[in-house]
């Protein structure tokens, strides 16, 4: 992948894996698309609630500000989240990520980034994984963008990512649900 932004990934992280394990990219697991753009003067059809980039934070969504946009009927389902899809910030804090829990079905804008798996990854280990690689800054140097950065659809479809069996990736995720409770209870206590 010589010319790619992973690079500084390939070379930093990718290393031996156990046998059942795999590397790949979300361009082999999933499928990404941006939102709606906002546009109040293009945009027609019904007003619908919507997600933004300030609505999703690391693993939680903040529905307590929610703005409305247009959508025509043949755009709701192309802009739609549903459950266990990852969202994940384009823009501003960029690559926070969380996973839609909530069986209401919901809208979203071009801020964020709809990751909707085929069942081979589960969602939480990839929201952690991108915890990950923020905490390390890998997220940051692959945006783009002088002042505001951006992370692109094509940069965030070839992220590597050590892919364990779904069983191991439930268990994985539940330790780390685990250790963030405890560190919940640590730090509030």
């Amino acid at each position: 992948r010589q010319g790619t932004h992973t690079e500084s990934i390939d070379d930093q992280f990718i290393f031996d894996l156990p046998d059942n394990w795999k590397w790949c990219s979300l361009l082999n697991v999933a499928k990404i698309e941006l939102g709606k753009t906002l546009d109040s003067v293009k945009n027609t059809g019904t007003n619908h609630p919507y997600l933004r980039s300030v609505n999703v934070r690391w693993n939680e969504v903040d529905l307590a500000d929610l703005k409305e946009m247009r959508f025509e009927p043949e755009e709701v389902d192309r802009y739609t989240v549903r459950r266990n899809d990852l969202l994940i910030c384009e823009g501003g804090d960029v690559g926070r990520s969380c996973v839609w829990t909530d069986e209401k079905e919901i809208l979203y804008q071009n801020a964020l980034h709809r990751v909707r798996f085929y069942g081979e990854c589960n969602p939480f280990y990839f929201m952690y994984y991108m915890m990950y690689y923020e905490s390390r800054g890998i997220i940051k140097a692959l945006c783009k963008g002088v002042t505001i950065k951006h992370l692109t659809g094509n940069v965030l479809s070839l992220i590597p990512f050590a892919l364990p069996p779904l069983e191991e990736q439930g268990r994985i995720v539940e330790r780390l649900n685990q250790m963030f409770a405890l560190l919940d209870t640590i730090l509030c206590d």
